[in-house]
């Protein structure tokens, strides 16, 4: 066999075999296949409000990866009408080589979280203000004593947490 030959040969067999081998996980491998998450949650991962995508930039590396895991292996868009999930499963499923889940998941927590607008504007203090007065104006002991109980539709867990119940008070919002 000519010298030539040969190294070709040995060229095209190392050629092959490095084709052959996985990409290498870590931050690299993680930003490309980012590109696929990048549609929905931004280039920044900042999110999209309009398409319900979240915000993800910065969250823990250990987080992402479980949220992947679960979407991948069903545990999460299962439901029919919850057509998010289901395209976040579909697009889980492509991360399907050993180290991918772990990349895009390091590559997300090394992104800095993004300053994010308020939603709900409001003011807790006034909130707060507006429940004591209701109280006071029903004269309630418990207006006093500031354990008013601020809403009928409270739960029986968040009634049991917030103590005994005063004798003579009434929770707000509700008639005698």
């Amino acid at each position: 066999m000519p010298i030539g030959l040969t190294r070709a040969a040995v060229l095209g067999a190392v050629l092959l075999a490095a084709c052959n081998q996985p990409p290498t996980p870590g931050l690299a491998r993680g930003e490309t296949l980012y590109n696929s998450c990048a549609k929905c949650h931004g280039e920044s991962g900042e999110g999209s409000q309009r398409l319900r995508a979240p915000a993800i930039a910065g969250l823990p590396q250990w987080y992402v990866e479980s949220q992947l895991v679960k979407f991948a292996a069903s545990h999460r868009g299962y439901d029919a009408f919850d057509t998010t999930g289901i395209m976040m499963k579909s697009v889980a499923w492509i991360l399907d080589r050993e180290g991918d889940v772990p990349s895009v998941a390091q590559y997300v927590a090394s992104m800095p979280q993004p300053r994010t607008q308020a939603v709900l504007h409001g003011n807790a203090q006034a909130g707060a203000a507006r429940a004591t007065r209701r109280c006071m104006r029903r004269r309630s002991p418990a207006a006093a004593t500031g354990t008013c109980w601020r809403s009928s539709r409270s739960s029986r867990a968040a009634s049991a947490a917030r103590g005994p119940r005063i004798p003579g008070a009434r929770p707000c919002g509700r008639r005698p």
